[in-house]
């Protein structure tokens, strides 16, 4: 009978043990799905950045290329 209680309460204790084991898979797997997802939210982020970064130097271009025209007007004007 002794024999049989400490085997029980060692069978209770793996069991234990393995719950608390599948418990800690289930933390990491969400902790891992948390951090996909920080990461395609700070991947959109980024691009969101690289796009506005595009369309302000595309419009600095366009800005320096009205400069150079407004410039050769001027400069035309003033020769007459």
């Amino acid at each position: 009978m002794i024999g049989d209680r400490s085997s029980s309460r060692c069978h209770i204790r793996v069991m234990d043990f393995l719950g608390s084991i599948e418990k800690l898979n289930e933390i990491i797997k969400e902790l891992v799905k948390e951090k996909e997802e920080d990461k395609e939210r700070f991947n959109g982020i980024i691009g969101g950045l690289v796009a506005q970064m595009e369309k302000e130097k595309e419009e600095k271009e366009a800005i320096l290329v009205r400069m150079t025209k407004i410039e050769a007007m001027l400069t035309t004007s003033v020769r007459k």
